[in-house]
């Protein structure tokens, strides 16, 4: 038995019809045993009717946190450092140039950091003053006027107990809170710009807010804490085992920031960094020296262009000695 299928729209047309139930093709001269012609409304390429579907492609992996963002508004083109290609120019010159393409946040944010170091400076000052009344205060609160057997006259004076060791514990409770507040004020201004240097070399554009962000700061701080009084004991040890300690842990903070590392793993990341390229970070950490007493030099407001500039650096090296890609 032949089957019948209308030239038209394809439809079976049965036996015996004149035309198509479907589109109202007449039927005559439309027997046919080929097989069923593809409906015009049927996409070009597509599988016929009843054959199986085939999977769609697996979804695209999530991108990594170390990749470059896709390009779009806002990023940049990338290329691919990696450690042979490292030099201590190409980094300086990296740092130099993304801080003069980002200079209005950058240097707003030192500048806000300034204002809130001098406050800190300012009410350091005014608790010693107070503390240093206190001492006076002990020294002449009981004092006698007196002669002496030939008329001259002079006073005798007893401290007071209580005020001389209020001012004594003072002093010292003071002196201990203020190092503690500078160290996590000096780790709240290099996670700030950090992050904002991440940002940039991973083509992004930065905003203020973000050099302001308190992402992992408590990590970065409690971190930078533990750090700064390990090397502490370390400097008083003759100096040299405290500048070892500090110059293999001078890169924890963008472990901590980019790699979302712990307090233990990212000191232990940075001296493992460090070790692989010893060569090359041993010169950037004296060119960084030599940047940051340059800009103490200039009455201390270079360093509103010296931090960033070598912090930027450093993270040009901290992601080409991992042969990992920067925004051009």
């Amino acid at each position: 038995m032949t089957s019948r299928f209308c030239a038209q729209c394809g439809e079976r047309i049965d036996d015996g019809a004149a035309f198509c139930s479907n589109c109202g093709t007449p039927a005559a001269g439309q027997a046919s045993d080929a097989p069923r012609p593809e409906s015009p409304n049927t996409p070009a390429g597509a599988p016929p009717e009843g054959a199986p579907v085939p999977p769609p492609p697996p979804a695209a992996a999530a991108g990594s946190p170390n990749l470059p963002p896709p390009a779009g508004p806002g990023t940049s083109p990338v290329y691919t450092g990696t450690a042979g290609g490292f030099t201590v120019g190409n980094a300086f010159n990296y740092g130099w140039t993304k801080f003069q393409s980002n200079f209005g946040a950058i240097f707003g944010a030192m500048v806000l950091y300034l204002v809130v170091g001098l406050v800190l400076i300012g009410l350091f000052y005014g608790l010693m003053a107070l503390i240093g009344g206190l001492r006076i205060g002990a020294l002449g609160s009981s004092c006698t006027t007196e002669y002496s057997y030939y008329g001259t006259v002079y006073e005798s004076c007893k401290p007071n107990s209580f005020l001389s060791g209020l001012g004594a514990i003072g002093f010292f409770v003071v002196m201990g809170l203020y190092t503690v507040v500078l160290a996590a004020y000096f780790y709240l201004i290099q996670a700030g710009i950090v992050r904002g240097a991440l940002a940039i070399s991973y083509g992004k554009k930065i905003e203020i807010g973000l050099l302001l962000s308190r992402d992992r700061l408590g990590t970065v701080i409690i971190t930078g804490v533990g750090v700064g009084i390990v090397s502490g004991i370390g400097y008083m040890l003759c100096w040299v085992p405290g500048l070892i300690i500090t110059f293999f842990s001078q890169f924890f903070v963008f472990f901590i920031i980019d790699k979302r590392l712990g307090a233990v793993d990212s000191v232990k990341a940075s001296w493992s960094f460090v070790n692989k390229n010893l060569g090359s970070l041993i010169g950037l950490y004296i060119a960084s020296i030599i940047a940051i007493i340059i800009g103490q030099l200039l009455c201390g407001i270079g360093l509103l262009i010296a931090i960033p500039v070598v912090i930027i650096a450093q993270t040009y090296a901290y992601r080409t000695l991992q042969g990992e890609s920067v925004a051009a």
